[in-house]
């Protein structure tokens, strides 16, 4: 599991700044967060703002996988995070 809050705040943000940034009410921000409903634009939109790559906003230091329901067709989307180091 993600936890795109923790991320935001690691870095020194707030979630009111980051949906400022995307254009949209705190509450749709948070609730889209909460639902894991976000989509991989969204997403990507968010890791450019916090100036740091998709993949720290997908797994915590202690899980390297994610699983993401696709919002449109609601298909359960798995992902895993590989370290390339």
């Amino acid at each position: 599991m993600y936890d795109i809050k923790k991320a935001i705040k690691s870095r020194g943000y707030t979630l009111q700044y980051v949906a400022d940034e995307l254009d949209i009410k705190l509450p749709s921000l948070s609730q889209q967060i909460t639902d894991n409903t976000m989509s991989i634009k969204r997403l990507q939109e968010i890791a450019d703002i916090l100036s740091c790559p998709l993949t720290d906003l997908l797994a915590d230091a202690d899980d390297t996988s994610i699983t993401l329901t696709c919002p449109h067709c609601k298909r359960t989307i798995h992902l895993q995070v590989i370290n390339q180091d």
